[in-house]
């Protein structure tokens, strides 16, 4: 087998925002990476009768745990899959993927199957429209509600924040409008962003979980349910509102950017934001607050 087919690529599923694909690493690929990887975890290793790190590979081999060299050779050989992924596949990836399955025999090719999230496809049509028309049903259930109001005896009623209103409204109407699929593995990664932090207030207010979700009437489960449609709703406003950035030609500009760090704070804080990739994060920032204020004009 040429080195051009050394990982060969199979596609098991393609469907819900997620591409399922199975490599098929070459044996002579194999061979090759754990030889690396005997050398690499041998080089402190030391063996009777040899310098250290000078023993050969079939005394390495006797001495060194199978699985580490088998983890340690995955290690080298997934970046190669990641590879060709890109290099065969013409896909808008948009996170990292989930190893689903991977068999590793002593005699054969390995193979690897991985879960890539994509980059969800979807239809925004008439977005516009339908916004126009939840603005006017809240004006006018505002003022019903106003009305009501002055009729009733009861002044003790708390006054709504209109913007604040409105900006559920354009959400709600964007979530129930326009229809797409998150990648499950993205889900399940703020799902366990969530739950860290869970802990982690816990621990600061000295309590422990199960007494914080005693205290809020909830089980464990429940608490995992509420965090995956949060999650998966605040995936779906981040997807929609971006596609909707790009529809309204909504542009960010480093003058922009710079202002919005130089308005962060100290200065260590202004040179964290001034790499590029926080520099990016900012500007994402931004496009959303922009897109956001250009629908509730609409």
């Amino acid at each position: 087998m040429t080195e051009k087919t050394a990982i060969a690529l199979k596609t098991e599923s393609h469907q819900d925002s997620t591409i399922v694909i199975t490599a098929t690493i070459d044996a002579n690929l194999v061979a090759k990476h754990q030889n690396d990887s005997m050398l690499h975890l041998g080089h402190d290793l030391t063996i009777k009768g040899f310098r250290r790190g000078k023993a050969p590979l079939n005394v390495l081999k006797e001495h060194l745990d199978p699985q580490k060299v088998t983890n340690h050779t995955l290690e080298h050989i997934f970046p190669e899959i990641i590879k060709e992924v890109f290099k065969q596949h013409q896909l808008k990836i948009i996170g990292n993927p989930t190893l689903t399955a991977v068999t590793t025999p002593d005699q054969a090719p390995w193979t690897v199957t991985l879960s890539f999230p994509l980059l969800p496809e979807f239809e925004i049509k008439g977005y516009q429209d339908k916004l126009k028309k939840a603005f006017k049903d809240l004006e006018a259930k505002t003022k019903k509600d106003a009305n009501s109001k002055t009729k009733s005896d009861d002044k003790t009623q708390t006054p709504k924040d209109p913007q604040s209103e409105k900006l559920t409204a354009l959400l709600d109407t964007l979530l129930k409008e326009i229809e797409l699929t998150v990648p499950e593995s993205l889900i399940t990664q703020e799902v366990n962003q969530s739950l860290v932090r869970l802990y982690d207030h816990t621990q600061a207010l000295g309590i422990t979980v199960d007494q914080y979700l005693k205290s809020l009437g909830k089980t464990a489960e429940q608490i995992k349910q509420d965090y995956h449609q949060a999650a998966t709703e605040n995936l779906k406003i981040e997807f929609i509102l971006d596609r909707i950035a790009t529809d309204l030609d909504i542009a960010v500009n480093d003058d922009e950017i710079t202002d919005m760090i130089n308005a962060s704070g100290d200065q260590q804080a202004k040179d964290q934001l001034n790499h590029p990739e926080q520099r990016a994060y900012v500007k994402g920032i931004i496009k959303k607050r922009k897109t956001i204020d250009a629908l509730l004009n609409l």
